[in-house]
């Protein structure tokens, strides 16, 4: 009877010593694998809407095969009135700013929000809000702003430039319109030439690539008159005051030249002071 004690005290040596220590303790969270529950059905109050049958998705697939297939061809039909439009633009001896503005790329008519199903050849005309063919301006409100269209002959490289400019786009705007300078080549396609016309002149360079990547404090307006596009401040800027004039940029020669008057002077000195100091604000 003594021997019992002594066996039971090797065993639970024995235990002790077979048992795994725990686990270092970790300073992550401790995750838990849950698996799961092949019973478990959604509460339908709590979803929001039952759970679909086969059925439901089947329907739902034929509804996206449709309206993908609509869009195709709708798409399709846009491409083939552009071409057409390009191609009688062409044939045309004296185009004028409609002829270019009903061929432009849909990026320079809409903004980049705009539906597939939203863009036509027919909606273009009808957007058409200001027209001055006698002396090459248009304006149109199929954007987030109105879009301003200039023709402009250059006469060094006998070829016409189409200016499309947002008109006093002020602040910031979720969805834009492309901008720039084009040219239609004999080819049918178009080239967007901004860099040509924009960036030969120092002062004129800078002036473009503030404008579009900084915050938009002025905005460049299309002449009713004459050549020059005048540089005007924002009014929001301006304490309320109407928008007033810092200068003009001068057409010549196939590109602009840009012209400061005093107010302009000391506009862009402000202007180049904080982006001095915050050059966060500068984009390309």
């Amino acid at each position: 009877m003594k021997t019992f004690p002594f066996i039971f005290g090797l065993f639970l040596i024995f235990t002790y010593a077979c048992t795994p220590a725990p686990a270092e303790p970790t300073n992550g969270p401790v995750h838990m694998v849950l698996e799961p529950d092949p019973n478990f059905v959604p509460n339908s109050e709590l979803a929001g809407r039952k759970a679909p049958s086969p059925s439901d998705s089947l329907e739902q697939a034929r509804r996206d095969s449709i309206y993908f297939a609509e869009q195709k061809a709708h798409m399709a039909r846009i491409e083939q009135e552009e071409t057409i439009q390009i191609q009688q633009l062409l044939q045309k001896d004296k185009p004028n700013i409609r002829d270019y503005y009903l061929a432009l790329p849909d990026g320079y008519v809409f903004d980049d929000c705009s539906e597939a199903d939203y863009i036509s050849m027919e909606l273009r005309k009808k957007g058409i809000t200001k027209e001055m063919p006698e002396i090459g301006y248009l304006q149109s409100r199929l954007a987030v702003e109105n879009m301003d269209y200039g023709l402009y002959k250059d006469r060094t490289n006998q070829r016409d430039i189409i200016a499309c400019m947002m008109e006093a786009p002020c602040g910031e705007y979720p969805c834009l319109p492309q901008e720039g300078f084009m040219v239609l080549l004999p080819s049918g396609t178009w080239q967007d030439i901004t860099e040509e016309v924009m960036l030969q002149d120092p002062l004129t360079e800078k002036i473009w690539k503030y404008r579009v990547g900084f915050l938009m404090s002025y905005y460049l307006e299309l002449p009713k008159q004459g050549t020059a596009i005048q540089i005007m401040s924002c009014k929001e800027l301006d304490e309320g005051i109407s928008a007033k004039s810092l200068g003009s940029m001068v057409w010549e020669n196939g590109y602009f030249t840009a012209q400061l008057n005093k107010l302009g002077e000391v506009f862009f000195e402000k202007i180049d002071k904080f982006l001095l100091e915050n050059p966060h604000h500068i984009r390309d």
